[in-house]
């Protein structure tokens, strides 16, 4: 079920070479959505879901780079997780259960102007937009398994993109528009693959039993950033995008959860325990940007537009 592998309460982001991960067993860290950060306030802003104000009903935050200035966006009691900018900077795609079960939705990003865009008697999660901003994929269970859709950024000309039993989520369009990363466990365990954007082209890019997911493209889509167990913990690691020349970036033994690369690919933003991380994209300066008692999750940033 994927509430039960997904959700949680409390504290809460191309050739067939591949990474080894080592066979462990561990609970998959939630899939949430990140993205950056910058030494200067003003160069880039971060979203977020956070907890902060009631527990356990997560919404939508956005504060400056260095971890200030954080302005409550939506204002509900729902679980409202995986915020995702779109690329001109005006609006923020996020998913919520704020009408009884998760559907996609819109807002400017000064919070207003809240837009549902999928209406399905399943569950939509996780929405990435295209670089062009004219297309979200997404995940959803809609069809009796979790596949990945595409649809319209005002919600319309919905397109299946995989179609396999098997769990299929977490999508991430590269920022080259010519790939979409995703995580399934169609091997038997969780991995990261990429496709085509009309879901032609599967290519496993992890290999092994353990888990791989939460893939984040690099700003030259030449990297992509993910969670795994390999080492027996959940850290994150950066390879390029045929699955080779693999680096290791965090070493904790936190939880460490869903990277992704500031726009400039100095910085890469995570979650860890219920926090915020910054660090730069060779693992070093690990910064805490959040320090809050709650659960603060599912970062994603953007560059700003000023």
């Amino acid at each position: 079920m994927f509430d039960n592998r997904c959700l949680m309460t409390g504290i809460v982001l191309l050739l067939s070479i591949g990474v080894a991960c080592a066979p462990v067993s561990s609970p998959i860290p939630e899939p949430i959505t990140a993205l950056a950060i910058s030494p200067t306030p003003d160069a880039y802003r971060i979203a977020f879901a956070s907890d902060r104000a009631e527990l356990s009903y997560f919404n939508i935050y956005m504060m400056n780079a260095d971890g200030s200035n954080v302005t409550r966006l939506t204002n509900v009691r729902a679980i409202e997780k995986s915020p995702a900018w779109s690329p001109d900077g005006k609006r923020i795609a996020f998913g919520s259960d704020r009408d009884g079960h998760f559907e996609i939705y819109v807002l400017n990003a000064d919070g207003s102007n809240v837009t549902r865009l999928t209406n399905s008697s399943g569950l939509s999660r996780q929405p990435t937009w295209s670089p062009d901003g004219k297309r979200i994929a997404f995940a959803s269970d809609r069809d009796g398994n979790w596949e990945i859709y595409a649809m319209d950024a005002d919600g319309s000309n919905v397109t299946r993109l995989t179609n396999k039993w098997s769990y299929d989520w977490e999508p991430a369009w590269s920022p080259d528009s010519k790939f979409i990363a995703f995580t399934s466990d169609r091997d038997g365990s969780n991995q990261i693959y990429t496709m085509n954007p009309d879901g032609s082209n599967v290519t496993r890019l992890t290999t092994g039993s353990a888990d791989c997911t939460s893939a984040a493209w690099s700003p030259d889509s030449q990297q992509i950033a993910y969670v795994s167990m390999r080492d027996n913990n959940w850290e994150i690691y950066a390879m390029d995008i045929d699955g080779s020349d693999v680096n290791r970036l965090t070493k904790s033994q936190s939880i460490n959860r869903r990277p992704v690369w500031s726009p400039d690919g100095r910085f890469i933003v995570f979650d860890r325990e219920g926090n915020i991380y910054s660090m730069h994209a060779d693992g070093s300066g690990v910064l805490n940007l959040t320090k809050h008692k709650s659960g603060d999750a599912s970062s994603v940033c953007l560059c700003s537009l000023k």
